[in-house]
């Protein structure tokens, strides 16, 4: 008998990680805005790489060069940030960890952007937001809740791995034996019973008591005086050793 296996439940998403994935969608957009606005601090790199296709015999225009690395910065930050985001809200541990880590570097890069040249440019303001949503999501990914969701999720997606199971819940062989098959015990073998069931509890066979009619069967002979005689007068010739 096969029994369809009830499949795991998935464990409630913790409110600790959906609100720290929500504040990293915030710093993303607040990154990709700070390194749109701050395409002038990496003016030495595109005056080198525009020197070069020069030099190749590839004249390429300022704009084009400028337009080519915030596509990249954009790209690379929304796809690295996307990605940590979407498996540490699913559950993945080392995305949730490195979630982190991506969290307190840039608290650290908040703060060291305080001090150095281009303080008062207007990318500040995007740079701030990111830097205080990333302190809030880093505190919140390190939460016991976010790394116990993490461990369900992980105990979860093992159990839907694990090849399900043929037999009924209450183990096999089931509780209180395998049923009758085939009309066990035959039809007639016990009196007073019907076909197909056991005797009950303290029931028994009726066979014919001694002196009921029947009992002895014709053939028996008790033993009696004559017989005893007659078989002691039977001569023994079985040889004894």
């Amino acid at each position: 008998m096969s029994v369809t296996p009830q499949q795991p439940e998935r464990p409630p998403l913790a409110s600790s990680l959906a609100i720290a994935t929500e504040l990293w969608v915030l710093v993303t957009i607040a990154q990709i805005v700070a390194v749109c606005g701050q395409f002038t601090m990496a003016s030495d790199q595109i005056d080198q790489v525009r020197d070069d296709m020069a030099r190749q015999g590839q004249p390429v225009s300022y704009g084009l060069v400028v337009t080519m690395v915030i596509v990249i910065s954009i790209v690379m930050i929304g796809g690295i940030c996307g990605t940590l985001t979407w498996f540490a809200r699913s559950g993945r541990n080392w995305a949730r960890l490195g979630l982190g880590f991506l969290s307190f570097y840039l608290v650290v890069q908040t703060v060291y952007a305080f001090f150095v040249a281009g303080a008062d440019h207007w990318t500040m303001i995007p740079t701030v937001i990111g830097g205080v949503g990333a302190l809030g999501a880093g505190v919140l990914l390190l939460h016991r809740d976010s790394d116990q969701y993490c461990k369900d999720m992980a105990a979860w997606r093992a159990e839907k791995k694990r090849p399900t199971s043929t037999y009924p819940p209450g183990g096999y062989p089931p509780v209180g034996g395998y049923p009758p098959v085939g009309g066990y015990p035959p039809p007639g073998q016990y009196p007073g019973q019907n076909p197909g069931q056991y005797p009950g509890a303290g029931q028994h066979p009726q066979y014919p008591q001694y002196g009921q009619p029947g009992y002895p069967p014709q053939q028996y002979q008790p033993p009696g005086p004559q017989n005893s005689q007659q078989s002691q007068n039977e001569p023994d010739t079985g040889e004894r050793k």
